[in-house]
């Protein structure tokens, strides 16, 4: 990434390279329209998107949805398209206009243009950095999450309601006997939360694609999208739960449970893909739990390798039909994996392995030259003498501005890293031991390409099976449906998204040839580390070490308002959850009971544990 300017003004968090050539300010202000216009059509889009998914289980909205999809199953795209256009196509469609918004946004020199043509900004409250809960279930919860918990569970309670409503009505005056009666409304209501759980999981996968644009374009550290996930994933998990219950309930008050819960329909929906995609969705979920998750880490991790499995039953159990209502962000999901699986095939280097006096340690790797990074960023490590399949986040501990060829990561002690590495004899390591690292480019531009390739050759495939109908049998047996919608998925990324990376990965290595021959006499890979070799920066005055004691933050926040008085400022925390608590109580604290003078103090939290 290009640096905002040569000034020493600038933090040294950022990431620095050879200043790109001057924006002009005509030209930035075209790209902050064309920014603009990109940010008002994603808007509008997801306000539309979320909005028909609000709206949806009025029997209004369902009554035009279904009269809209007959008028539309005729095209070559048949009904299905018309579903996965409505209620999947609005993600794919967000994803690649952020793209666009990121290569038109490209250097930061740029970027820097372009924020000083910018109005000047006041002091102002941000959602998403006013905590309003600061000790809670949830922990920190900022004033945009809270909107956004709202909003879910209103989702859930509202139409779960319109439809129970809507089967009471229909089906009250039924001349069916009291217990069959009963039976059929329950069968009714497990089908409406299972489609309820089905827009869930529609938001489920996308925290946890890591390279997604989306996630670029909301600027939401991974550790933030992994505590969505994590709510997600127990909202979905207990809608799914209910679904499967009423549904056992019912069968067994008709006297029919074990003939349907074995039985593997020929159309509609097949009972036996859903009892095991539910088994394992519920083996995930009870190993995602705190103490199994954090007692017994490698327990989770390979218990939630199963969501292959997991996607796999679920769409042989639903059908092509309502698959489609979750596999927009299934997709991005995939297209992050594969992406992820291609570039983290290099190795490199451990420069050095250095326990510090408090039990950390300290690894200094060599740096991919496509690697892109700011203090603070988040790369994955796979220490293959530890494990072949696990990969471990790390928080980069140095600055892009300490050197061009190494970064810095820190290993706590405790934790079973450090317990296998010891025993396995991994430290002291040295020069030349594989690590593999998880390096994004960043190149929004081969990005794009790889993304709209593999969307395209999704669309192609779909179409083609529609028109041609390859099987036979298909219109009658669903779940064969369910299960070519996943296999198209998964042929459209490798097929037609693989050359697009592989073209990326040639162009990668070339681009990294030409800076190791520019810079070849400053590599650093096999050379030792010693403490002459990393630049030296002056030590900032204000900063303050305290042993043994607690810090006063009332007097260290009173302090810095009477310095500064009425600008913005950041706070960031990185630490346990009551350091968390305490610091979001005083932000709020001074937030609400602040006079026209003072400063109005934005919450940020980074943490190590996930």
């Amino acid at each position: 990434m290009e640096e905002l300017s040569g000034s020493a003004e600038h933090q040294y968090l950022l990431s620095s390279k050879d200043p790109a050539p001057p924006c002009s300010e005509s030209i930035a202000a075209g790209r902050i329209l064309v920014k603009w216009f990109l940010e008002m059509a994603m808007g509008l889009i997801f306000a539309a998107w979320v909005t028909f998914i609000f709206l949806f289980p009025a029997p209004l909205v369902t009554e035009l949805y279904y009269e809209w999809r007959a008028l539309t199953s005729d095209t070559i795209f048949g009904g299905n398209g018309s579903a996965f256009l409505i209620f999947s196509g609005p993600v794919l469609a967000i994803t690649i206009l952020a793209i666009a918004r990121r290569i038109v946004m490209c250097s930061r020199e740029e970027q820097f243009v372009l924020w000083k043509l910018k109005p000047a900004k006041y002091p102002r409250f941000r959602l998403s950095t006013f905590p309003v809960v600061a000790d809670g279930p949830f922990g920190v919860v900022s004033a945009a999450e809270l909107i956004g918990i709202c909003l879910v569970v209103a989702y859930v309670v509202w139409a779960i309601s319109a439809y129970t409503l809507e089967d009471l009505s229909e089906y009250s005056k039924s001349p069916l006997p009291p217990i069959l009666k009963s039976a059929t409304m329950l069968e009714f209501l497990a089908s409406r939360i299972g489609i309820v759980g089905e827009f869930c999981l529609a938001f489920l996968f996308l925290p946890v694609a890591r390279g997604s644009a989306l996630l670029r374009l909301v600027d939401i550290p991974f550790d933030r999208a992994a505590r969505y996930h994590v709510w997600l994933g127990h909202l979905t998990m207990l809608l799914f739960t209910l679904h499967g219950l009423l549904y056992v309930i019912a069968w067994a008050m008709q006297g029919t449970l074990l003939e349907e819960i074995t039985s593997w329909q020929v159309s509609d929906t097949s009972n036996f893909a859903g009892v095991i995609g539910l088994s394992v969705g519920l083996l995930m979920w009870v190993t995602s739990l705190p103490p199994v998750r954090k007692m017994q880490f490698e327990v989770f991790f390979y218990t939630h390798q199963l969501y292959i499995v997991f996607v796999i039953f679920f769409a042989m159990h639903v059908g092509d039909y309502f698959f489609t209502f979750a596999c927009g962000a299934i997709f991005l999901f995939l297209l992050d994996r594969f992406l992820r699986f291609c570039q983290s095939r290099r190795t490199v280097n451990v420069i050095s392995a250095t326990r510090l006096s408090c039990g950390i340690i300290k690894l200094v790797l060599s740096k991919p030259a496509s690697l892109r990074y700011n203090a603070l960023s988040s790369i994955f490590l796979q220490i293959r003498e530890l494990s072949w399949l696990q990969w471990h986040p790390f928080s980069v501990a140095s600055s892009p501005l300490d050197g061009k060829n190494h970064l810095s990561v820190l290993i706590k002690e405790e934790g079973i890293i450090i317990e296998s590495a010891e025993s396995s004899h991994v430290f002291p390591v040295s020069n030349g031991c594989g690590i593999s690292v998880l390096a994004g480019t960043g190149n929004n531009i081969w990005l794009g390409l790889y993304v709209m390739s593999s969307i395209a050759g999704f669309i192609v495939l779909m179409t083609l099976l529609e028109i041609f109908n390859l099987l036979s049998y298909t219109e009658t047996k669903s779940r064969y449906r369910g299960l070519l919608f996943v296999v198209c998925m998964l042929a459209s990324v490798i097929i037609f998204g693989g050359p697009a990376v592989f073209l990326w990965s040639c162009w990668e290595k070339r681009t990294s040839a030409v800076e190791k021959s520019e810079h070849c006499e400053q590599n650093v890979q096999t050379a030792p580390l010693m403490p002459s070799n990393l630049p030296q920066r002056e030590s900032i005055s204000s900063r303050r070490v305290l042993y043994c004691s607690r810090p006063n933050f009332q007097e260290i926040f009173g302090s810095v308002s009477d310095q500064w008085g009425h600008v913005d400022i950041g706070v960031i925390v990185c630490g346990p959850a009551t350091l968390e608590t305490s610091v979001a109580g005083e932000c709020r604290s001074r937030n609400l009971k602040r006079g026209s003078d003072s400063p109005i103090f934005h919450f940020h939290s980074h943490s190590f544990v996930l």
